[in-house]
């Protein structure tokens, strides 16, 4: 775990996100006046979309449930 003063991050930025984005550093606390004061790490990937039968069991349809022949079908 890399510890930068808060210029330095402020500079440094882009150079900072780099390390984290190749995995060079896990994460990297900035401080003010020698305290922790924030942390900068990779998030994880992409949210992940729901998927099909994510309610499967919650619920039961009817039997009789036919769409077909209904007026708003055709």
């Amino acid at each position: 775990m890399k510890v930068v003063d808060i210029q330095t991050a402020a500079t440094e930025l882009t150079q900072l996100v780099r390390a984290i984005k190749l995995g060079q550093e896990t994460e990297i606390v900035i401080a003010r006046d020698g305290r922790p004061v924030a942390k900068l790490a990779a998030v994880d990937a992409a949210p992940r979309m729901a998927h099909l039968g994510v309610a499967k069991g919650k619920f039961e349809l009817p039997n009789d449930l036919d769409v077909r022949g209904h007026e708003w079908t055709k």
